[in-house]
Order: structure tokens, then C-alpha cells, then sequence
């Protein structure tokens, strides 16, 4: 049975009670709402990057070579770069989850 631990910036932290070391992180709202409320935070206009809504983004993401899209994979890089709320902080719970400091 897995509990719920915290929530910061839009990420769920809930671990497992029968299961040690395991561990669920929930995105919320959706990710790709997730996405432009990061954004909002350290100011950057996805609208730069192509996106002028959530759903415009919400195609993209849903395209299977999504991995492929220079937008979307600029956009994500510089929330990295800026340190999004949402991002630092699943970037540490999941360092955490591996045994790695973050």
C-alpha cells in the first residue's frame, strides 16, 4: 500500500509501506498543464518555442516521435536550465529514489 509523503511544486511523493525503496511521483495536473505552469513560474513564453496553448503542446507531446521535436525538447531543456520549481524537484525525488545525491 503505497501513502502519501508530500506534494511540492506539482509532484505527488507517495512510498510504499510493504514495499521499501519503492516509490510513486504523481505530476499534477497533467503534465503538459504542469509543463506551462513551470514555465509561468521562471518566466518563459512557450509561445517562443511553437506553443501558444497547452494543448498546442499536448499534440506534441502525444506525437510517437516525440523524441524527435526540436520544440518540445528545447522547452523542456530550458526549464532545466532555469531551474523550474517542478523540475528541481523531480529531478531530487527521483535522485533520492535511486540512492544518488542530488
Amino acid at each position: 500500500m503505497f501513502q502519501f509523503v508530500e506534494e511540492q511544486a506539482g509532484v505527488k511523493k507517495l512510498c510504499s509501506s510493504d514495499l521499501p525503496k519503492t516509490t510513486i511521483l504523481i505530476i499534477s495536473p497533467a503534465f503538459e498543464d504542469w509543463v506551462f505552469e513551470n514555465a509561468r513560474t521562471v518566466d518563459v513564453d512557450p509561445g517562443k518555442y511553437g506553443f501558444r496553448s497547452s494543448k498546442d503542446f499536448q499534440k506534441a507531446c502525444k506525437r510517437i516521435d516525440v523524441n524527435k521535436d526540436e520544440q518540445v525538447k528545447q522547452l523542456l531543456n530550458t526549464l532545466k536550465q532555469k531551474k523550474a520549481p517542478g523540475f528541481e524537484c523531480l529531478r531530487a525525488w527521483i535522485a533520492n529514489a535511486i540512492g544518488e545525491n542530488y
